[in-house]
């Protein structure tokens, strides 16, 4: 069951940042994956590093922490929590939504709480990106993307990132446009 939009309410009041329209978007972290150890993926940290730190640069009202256990023994979405309460975002100001399997239920069950007009900032890696905007468009989600720095990579982690996603869109694509 996804999170309640009267927590997502009071978060907005109880930070004293609103997401009314004209106002402070709220930001959606997608997840990404969380090892059978429970720590997170550089993937992870990185998106949920870059949430905070919007939240704390008052760039976001709040955040929806978006991602589902897949087995291992916390979620992607308590794993980002964390991250975020340790990077200085208040507990109160983070929404779990514990649910989302993949990049569209992310999406979809984070629309489901958002309250009706807040725009949002779906906070994902670059090379995830164009995917996650898709999908929101479909959707109707009115919402931007912000993307952490990556840093160096391989250049054959790269070419499998890159091949990755492309594949992924393209299944996206024909999946949202049966």
């Amino acid at each position: 069951m996804p999170p309640d939009l009267p927590r997502i309410e009071r978060a907005l009041s109880a930070n004293g940042r609103n997401g009314g329209a004209g106002l402070l978007p709220i930001g959606i972290i997608l997840g990404a994956r969380v090892y059978g150890d429970g720590t997170a993926s550089p993937a992870l940290k990185r998106r949920a590093r870059h949430g905070a730190r919007l939240w704390r640069e008052g760039k976001v009202a709040t955040l929806i922490a978006s991602g589902g256990p897949h087995g291992a023994p916390c979620s992607e979405a308590s794993a980002i929590a964390r991250i975020c309460q340790e990077g200085g975002v208040a507990a109160k100001c983070v929404t779990e939504e514990e649910n989302a399997r993949n990049t569209l239920e992310n999406i979809r069950f984070s629309m489901a709480v958002l309250p009706r007009g807040t725009p949002a900032i779906l906070i994902t890696d670059r090379f995830h990106a164009p995917r996650a905007r898709l999908i929101a468009r479909r959707l109707g989600l009115n919402a931007t993307i912000s993307s952490p720095p990556i840093g160096k990579l391989p250049m054959r982690r790269r070419l499998r990132i890159f091949v990755r996603e492309l594949l992924a869109c393209s299944w996206t694509w024909l999946s949202l446009w049966r």
